[in-house]
């Protein structure tokens, strides 16, 4: 399930926590649409679900309506609207969410609700216009075209309405009686189409909307269409920001904000009172998982900055300040990039990934300047720390990324990491071949939980003192193929695989090439998706048959049949069955074969 993130912050991304004066809550529903601010300070949110919280954005409840848009009515209860196959759905709540009434209309789809003077309802929607008494019956409809449909409504001091919406490329502004009969209608066509999406009445009670264009370019762009009270055209202006405008409001200066999306980015643009631009900003793109999707809205805060609504995989509000600039981040956190909701990383952080890439190799030329840090591996963050770190591109590696690789000296700046809970460092063929003492910062990092180094070229001893770190050495702990000495800490005298000594004083001559015992060891990563790698030891030149079945016994891959050459072997399984079908989570066996060696071990596919 996915989570919806409703932030009054500054601005938001997955590292919220480290910006100053705000806050950032996380509600356990799907996905939200809408919301609004209750008369207690709080805000009621629609989507997949509704969500009540306080002033602080903390739950009060939630219950299960699915909803388009939601209100707060007069009594202090809520209103909401949507709809499905069966029709436009209407529904009363009382202050603490409880149904008080459903009603179901057959005219298509509640996209926006306003109370209004008499205490009924007044719905916009697709393609019609619905007025209903207090308790959700109808008192009459209106299909003013039969293509496009009505986009908001706003009821007028007369007791009438003013529509917005399109139609076959029109955007048409609508004005009606109390009883929905058409006072006037004005009509503009573009010359490649446009649309309506948004309307606000003016302190010179005139009209003020939002929505698209297509320029003569052929290109869609965000415009701004200002009306007398008769709905007569006073100007046009376009900013050439290719998208829509979803929602558009006066401010207190007399001028104008709105509220738009830009291929997948947030558009922020505040005017003058003639709709001359005196600003604009964008939030959000696809590189950074925060594309904007949907509908986005804006209103004027008290404090005159703005709060815009949107929607990324989850719903977002963002705060900004009169100037629509976000706030700071926290000392010792930077914001990182441009075109971006607040990304704050720990500076030092950010330091450690830069070293890296300063001394990796990109197919053994140096990489480029401007190479982020966030290229670099699979990294996973959370409060603007880094908590996970796999740089592991060998043939068999965990997390093949390019062509990085590094094969320089672990900086003792890994220290900095400390909220660290897996490295993945694994070499190999083509892969990492990093060189060196292993620091002893690395082992002053309490969060670390999961280790992988094996397969590099460590040199030298490995401290006691690593055996106080919380992991589980025999499941989460790898160093084996490097040229570490012995003695070897007591928590991983059984772990440390095969290790070259030739460079150890007062070592005995082993083995270096061919592994002494069969061994088939755990799967890693275990739980995995979407692959894990199995490995393996030969001591002898054999036919070896490594097989997949799932837990009643039925062959699911052979994965290996075939005489192999003894050493120390791995394959990867990439959850297909023997038909290259992708297979359903769950456990599943893995077993070997090889000469009179046998031997099976779990797996566990997540999805």
């Amino acid at each position: 399930m996915k989570n919806l993130f409703l932030s009054l912050v500054i601005t938001t991304t997955l590292l919220y926590a480290q910006i100053d004066t705000l806050w950032t809550k996380t509600y356990d529903v799907d996905f939200g649409i809408s919301f609004d601010k209750t008369s207690e300070g709080g805000y009621i949110i629609s989507g997949s679900s509704l969500v009540k919280t306080d002033s602080q954005g903390d739950t009060l409840w939630t219950k299960s309506y699915s909803s388009l848009s939601v209100i707060e009515s007069n009594d202090g209860g809520y209103v909401l609207t949507g709809g499905d196959n069966d029709g436009l759905t209407i529904v009363k709540t009382d202050i603490n969410g409880d149904t008080l009434w459903t009603k179901v209309h057959d005219i298509g789809l509640g996209v926006s609700i306003v109370e209004t003077q008499d205490g009924g309802f007044i719905i916009t929607g697709i393609p019609q216009l619905l007025k209903t008494d207090s308790q959700g019956d109808t008192l009459w409809t209106k299909s003013f075209f039969p293509y496009g449909g009505a986009r908001q409504v706003i009821e007028s001091n007369d007791g009438g309405f003013v529509v917005v919406g399109w139609t076959q490329g029109k955007t048409f502004l609508i004005k009606t009686d109390s009883d929905g009969n058409t006072l006037w209608t004005n009509e503009w066509f573009g010359e490649n189409g446009q649309a309506g999406y948004s309307l606000d009445k003016t302190t010179d009670d005139g009209f003020v909307i939002t929505g698209y264009l297509v320029n003569e370019n052929d290109i869609t762009v965000i415009k701004i269409m200002k009306t007398d009270s008769a709905g007569n055209l006073l100007w046009v202006r376009d900013y050439g920001i290719e998208g829509i405008g979803y929602s558009i409001k006066q401010t207190t200066d007399e001028g104008f904000i709105i509220a738009g999306k830009d291929d997948g980015r947030l558009v922020i643009i505040k005017t003058s009172a003639n709709g001359d631009s005196l600003w604009t900003k964008f939030y959000g793109n696809e590189s950074n998982g925060q594309a904007f999707g949907g509908y986005v809205s804006i209103l004027e805060s008290s404090d005159g900055g703005f709060i815009v609504a949107g929607n990324t995989h989850n719903l977002i509000l963002v705060k900004t300040d009169s100037d629509g600039n976000i706030q700071t981040c926290k000392t010792g956190f930077i914001n990182y990039g441009t075109d971006i909701l607040i990304d704050c990383f720990f500076e030092q952080d950010l330091e450690f990934l830069q070293l890296l890439i300063d001394n990796s190799q990109v197919e053994a030329s140096p990489p480029p300047p401007d190479l982020s840090p966030f290229d670099l591996g699979v990294q996973h963050w959370d409060n603007g720390r880094i908590i996970e770190l796999c740089i592991s591109n060998g043939i068999q590696g965990n997390c093949p990324v390019d062509s990085y690789r590094l094969n320089i000296e672990l900086p003792p700046e890994v220290g900095n990491l400390d909220s660290l809970h897996l490295l993945d460092l694994k070499g190999g063929i083509l892969g990492n071949q990093m060189i060196g003492e292993i620091p002893i910062e690395l082992w002053s990092l309490n969060s670390l939980s999961n280790l992988n180094l094996s397969v590099n070229q460590f040199s030298g001893v490995l401290p006691e003192s690593i055996c106080e770190l919380d992991i589980n050495w025999s499941e989460d702990f790898y160093i084996n193929d490097n040229y570490l000495c012995p003695p070897y800490p007591s928590c991983i005298e059984d772990y440390v695989g095969e290790q070259d000594l030739s460079n150890c004083e007062n070592i005995s001559v082993v083995d270096e090439v061919t592994p002494l015992t069969y061994k088939l060891y755990n799967a890693y990563p275990n739980p995995f998706n979407p692959s894990t790698t199995l490995q393996y030891d030969l001591p002898n030149d054999e036919f070896v048959n490594i097989t997949i079945y799932d837990m009643l016994g039925n062959v699911i891959n052979n994965l290996v049949h075939d005489n192999q050459n003894s050493g120390y072997k791995s394959v990867q399984w990439n959850a297909a069955n023997n038909q290259g079908q992708q297979v359903s989570a769950g456990v599943y066996l893995y077993s070997i074969e090889a000469g009179e060696f046998r031997q099976t071990k779990k797996m566990i596919l997540l999805k």
